[in-house]
């Protein structure tokens, strides 16, 4: 299966939802999309549902030898870490916690960026929460994502992704959505046709902050 865009993988994904969810759970939903590739997708559940649409940054932990290998991710104080890629990189626990202060620096970048607080997220709880990203490779950030979101006591936590490597364990989430899993995984991208990058002010259009009490 190929996603036109992200516009349509949200439609997709929505229609699926529908099947997992009761009518009970569809009055109780919050969406949570990762930054940033996430928000348009996210956009689309949240309008077709009528529920609140939150962002949720997660910052990716890099290898310091290859920086587009995330050896894990953080949310907040919740930290990630993948022991079989870091055993793989031969990473010291010296050059992992430089890693990890590399990718709280970017996640305070998102705080600034989007005006994100954390007492944003307290309505969580007791809620259905349903997390999205456009597509998932490793896999660590949306790990990062459920620590820090298992830390609110939701009611039940759906993970709803396009597509995703065939082998990506979910046995953490209460449920799961995903609509394509490829043996053959080179990038999120492969599932698109358009892939463009998520822009700053397409984010901020998303999502209204400034009328989103904590």
């Amino acid at each position: 299966m190929m996603f036109k865009d992200r516009a349509d993988a949200g439609e997709k994904l929505a229609a699926s939802l529908k099947k997992t969810l009761s009518s009970t759970e569809s009055k109780k939903l919050v969406v949570l999309s990762l930054l940033q590739g996430g928000a348009p997708v996210g956009e689309i559940i949240a309008r077709k549902y009528n529920v609140i649409h939150l962002p949720l940054p997660v910052s990716k932990i890099s290898s310091s030898f290859n920086p587009e290998l995330a050896i894990g991710a953080l949310c907040f104080e919740y930290v990630f870490t993948d022991p079989q890629i870091v055993r793989m990189e031969g990473l010291t626990p010296v050059k992992i916690r430089e890693q990890i202060q590399k990718a709280q620096i970017k996640f305070e970048s998102y705080l600034t960026r989007f005006g994100i607080e954390k007492n944003m997220y307290r309505r969580l709880k007791e809620n259905v929460i349903i997390l999205v990203d456009d597509g998932i490779a490793t896999g660590a950030t949306v790990k990062a994502a459920y620590l820090f979101i298992r830390s609110t006591k939701p009611k039940r936590v759906i993970l709803a992704v396009p597509g995703a490597l065939a082998h990506f364990d979910t046995k953490e989430f209460d449920e799961e959505v995903i609509l394509v899993k490829s043996a053959q995984f080179n990038s999120v991208s492969q599932f698109y046709e358009s892939f463009p990058q998520v822009t700053d002010e397409e984010v901020k259009n998303y999502f209204s902050l400034q009328n989103i009490p904590g």
